[in-house]
C-alpha cells in the first residue's frame, strides 16, 4: 500500500441510535478518509502499515496494546494508530476514585471551584452487613448526622431539618442502586437488600403498595449494584433542587456532553439537555424510595407507568422558556448563562483533579474520548458536579433532540480528524458549522512543565 493511501477510520457503536448518527456524522469525510462500517469485527492485527487509522469502537473492541505502541516514538508504527477512548480513566467516571481525586486536588488548591461544587462525598466499602457500624467509622459525619436526624424526629430537636443522603455504587449507571436516605435504619434496609444473595431474597409483601415499593434493579434490567462491585460512594444529597413551576416543579439535572483528546485538552458541548424526573419534587421528603421524583436518570423514570419520553427531556437553552413555549418566571437567560460559566469551569477543573493522577486517569495522546457529565442546581443556582460518565448513553436524549447529539459528535469528529489525520477542514470545505459548540475548558501538556487552565 502507498504511503499516499487515504487515512481510515473504523467505527461502530453497538447501539443503533449511536451508530446511524456517528455514520451520518462521518460521512463528510467520505471524499479524503476511507470510512470502515465495522459492524462486524474489525481485524485489528492486519492493519496496513503507514496508514493513520481511527478506531472508534466499542471499550472492549479497541487494540490498546497496539495503541499504546503508536504512542510510543520509537515504534515503527509511531502515530499512525488512534481511537476514540483512554484506556485508563478510572479516576473520572468511577465514583470512588474520583472522589479521591477531587480531595486531594482541593487540599493543594483550597480556593478551587470544586471545594463548593461538589456534594460532601464519603466511601462506604462494605461486603457484609455485620460490619455496617465498623464501616461508618469511616464515615463518621454520615453516622453522627443520622443520629442527630433521630432526635428531630422524635421532637428532642426542633430547630434543625434532617440531613439527608444519596447512596450509589462506584461503578454502576444508567442510575442502578440508586438510594436516598435520612435514617440509619432506612441505610440498614437498602445495604442488606443490596447485599443478599439474590437466590436467598423473599417475595415482596403483596400487601406493600406499589407507591411505596422500591424499584427492584435487577429484575428491571440494571443488575444489582452489589453484584458489581461492594464499594459505595455516600454523598450529601441536595435537598433544595431548582425547581420550574411550568415544568412541574419537578426536580431535574443537566447532561453535558464534553470531549477529551490527546494529553490533554478538553472541550464542553455548549447545547446540554435538562433531564427531569417524571413526578412533582417531594419537597417534605415523605417518600425517599420514590425515585420517579427524587432521581432523575431517564431510564429510571422508563419504570414510571406515566412515563413520557416528551416530558422528561428538553433542551437547556429552552428552559428560560416553560414547557409550553412562553416565557419562565423561574428563570431568565442571564440565570442559565450563570450556570453554564459554573459548568465549564467545574468541568476543567475535574480533568485537571483527575489527570494529577497517573495510576487512576491516563491521557494517551493518540486518543480522544467523550463523556456525559452531570450536573444539578440548586434553588440559589449554584452549580453542582455530579458524576462522569464514559460511552453516554446518547438514546436518551431522543429523537425530538438528537440534533444536539448530532452537533456534539460531528464537532468532536472534526476535532478529531484535524488532530490526528493532520487535515486542513476548511481548505477541504468540511462543514464545521456546529464548531462553535465546543468551548475549550482546560489544555494541560501532562509530559512537560507548560499547563495553562482556562
Amino acid at each position: 500500500m502507498s504511503n499516499n493511501a487515504l487515512p481510515r477510520i473504523y467505527f461502530h457503536s453497538s447501539e443503533k441510535y449511536t451508530h446511524e448518527i456517528l455514520k451520518r456524522t462521518l460521512e463528510k469525510f467520505s471524499d479524503f478518509i476511507e470510512l470502515i462500517d465495522s459492524t462486524e469485527s474489525v481485524d485489528l492485527d492486519n492493519l496496513e502499515k503507514n496508514v493513520k487509522s481511527l478506531v472508534w469502537l466499542e471499550y472492549e473492541d479497541l487494540p490498546f496494546e497496539k495503541l499504546q505502541a503508536s504512542s510510543n516514538p520509537a515504534s515503527h508504527n509511531y502515530n499512525t494508530l488512534f481511537a476514540n477512548s483512554y484506556c485508563i480513566r478510572k479516576g473520572l467516571i468511577r465514583k470512588a476514585q474520583n472522589s479521591n481525586c477531587i480531595k486531594h486536588y482541593i487540599a493543594k488548591n483550597p480556593d478551587s471551584i470544586l471545594t463548593s461544587g461538589i456534594p460532601e462525598t464519603w466511601i462506604l466499602e462494605l461486603d457484609d452487613l455485620d460490619y455496617l457500624d465498623e464501616a461508618l467509622d469511616e464515615c463518621f459525619e454520615v453516622r453522627d448526622s443520622l443520629i442527630e436526624n433521630e432526635s428531630i424526629f422524635s421532637g428532642e430537636i426542633t430547630d434543625k431539618k434532617t440531613t439527608k443522603f444519596i447512596l450509589k455504587p462506584s461503578m454502576t449507571s444508567k442510575g442502578a442502586g440508586i438510594y436516598i436516605f435520612d435514617s440509619l435504619e432506612r441505610l440498614e434496609k437498602i445495604l442488606q437488600d443490596e447485599l443478599e444473595d439474590p437466590e436467598e431474597e423473599e417475595e415482596v409483601d403483596e400487601s406493600e403498595s406499589e407507591d411505596k415499593k422500591e424499584i427492584d434493579w435487577s429484575s428491571a434490567g440494571y443488575g444489582s449494584a452489589a453484584s458489581q462491585i461492594r464499594e459505595f460512594v455516600i454523598q450529601r444529597y441536595v435537598d433544595n433542587p431548582l425547581l420550574l413551576k411550568s415544568y412541574g416543579s419537578r426536580k431535574f439535572h443537566i447532561r453535558t456532553y464534553c470531549a477529551a483528546i490527546s494529553g490533554i485538552k478538553v472541550f464542553v458541548y455548549k447545547q446540554m439537555l435538562a433531564l427531569f424526573a417524571s413526578s412533582t419534587y417531594d419537597r417534605n421528603f415523605e417518600n425517599p424510595a420514590d425515585v420517579f421524583s427524587h432521581i432523575t436518570n431517564t431510564h429510571v423514570q422508563t419504570e414510571n407507568k406515566e412515563f413520557d419520553p416528551n416530558n422528561v427531556v428538553f433542551s437547556f437553552w429552552d428552559l428560560a422558556n416553560s414547557a409550553e413555549g412562553y416565557l419562565d418566571n423561574d428563570i431568565n437567560v442571564s440565570d442559565l448563562e450563570n450556570i453554564y460559566s459554573q459548568i465549564k469551569k467545574l468541568t476543567g477543573e475535574v480533568f485537571d483533579a483527575v489527570s494529577n493522577q497517573p495510576t487512576n486517569f491516563q491521557p494517551w495522546p493518540n486518543c480522544f474520548e467523550v463523556f456525559g457529565l452531570d450536573f444539578i442546581v440548586d434553588d440559589n443556582f449554584n452549580v453542582f458536579f455530579l458524576e462522569a460518565n464514559a460511552y453516554p448513553d446518547f438514546k436518551q436524549t431522543g429523537q425530538d433532540l438528537q440534533n444536539i447529539v448530532h452537533g456534539f459528535l460531528d464537532s468532536v469528529s472534526n476535532l478529531a480528524v484535524s488532530e490526528f489525520f493532520d487535515l486542513d477542514l476548511d481548505a477541504l470545505n468540511v462543514d464545521r458549522k456546529f464548531d462553535d459548540n465546543l468551548e475549550l475548558v482546560l489544555t494541560k501538556q501532562l509530559s512537560g512543565s507548560n499547563f495553562k487552565r482556562i
